[in-house]
């Protein structure tokens, strides 16, 4: 099984989240936002939510994968502070978000492994994701995989493990939303043969005060 957790909310979010008039071009001025005092309590709580499901599946030793932007390592970190059961954390630029070139880089960033992306450069990110851990690499595996990651990652690749590898979205295909600290998981099937998604951007974890990156009513919870 993978578990993809979106990253909670981030300082670059809220522009999105309160409807700012100047959204994108506030976005693209921070390269590596920090979690907001909101983001933090979603990572605590999905934290929890992690080990207790894990705990029903008798706490498995289990491998964590996040991106190394900042807003996902501070999501990763309450689990991977708490989780006793961890076997390897891997930090990796492979899981970035889509970093278009307006995107504000620093030099410390570049140190980082970050850089700028065209949507092929990403596009290669996600199939060789796929190709190197779902492909060959887990099918046989039970443990689960815990990755703390992006939006536009995590829905590009469920996009392109529902089609089985056949389909990969253009930037303006995207038809995925998920929800900060949302879950999205994805098991291989043997009756089926196949990777079968199991949840895409589930909040059924967050109360209702912790639900941000939403888009109508009904995927909020009252």
């Amino acid at each position: 099984m993978f578990i993809f957790v979106r990253h909670g909310e981030s300082e670059t979010n809220i522009f999105l989240h309160k409807g700012h008039p100047n959204a994108e071009e506030e976005i693209h001025k921070n390269g590596d936002p920090d979690l907001t005092a909101m983001g933090l309590a979603q990572a605590a709580n999905t934290s929890a939510h992690l080990q207790q499901v894990l705990a029903t599946m008798e706490m498995p030793r289990i491998r964590v994968m996040q991106s190394v932007f900042t807003r996902a390592l501070q999501t990763g970190h309450p689990f991977t502070r708490e989780y006793p059961n961890i076997d390897s954390v891997t930090d990796s630029v492979d899981l970035l978000e889509y970093t278009p070139a307006k995107k504000a880089l620093t030099d410390v960033h570049l140190d980082r492994g970050i850089c700028h992306d065209t949507w092929e450069t990403f596009r290669d990110r996600v199939v060789t994701f796929y190709d190197t851990h779902m492909v060959s690499g887990t099918r046989q595996v039970d443990a689960p995989v815990v990755i703390f990651g992006h939006s536009v990652f995590i829905s590009c690749l469920l996009t392109y493990v529902g089609t089985q590898g056949t389909f990969f979205p253009d930037s303006d295909q995207l038809a995925i939303r998920l929800p900060n600290c949302s879950i999205s998981t994805v098991a291989w099937s043997n009756d089926r043969e196949q990777w079968v998604i199991d949840a895409v951007g589930s909040i059924a974890h967050l109360t209702s005060e912790l639900v941000t990156g939403t888009h109508n009513d009904f995927a909020t919870k009252q």
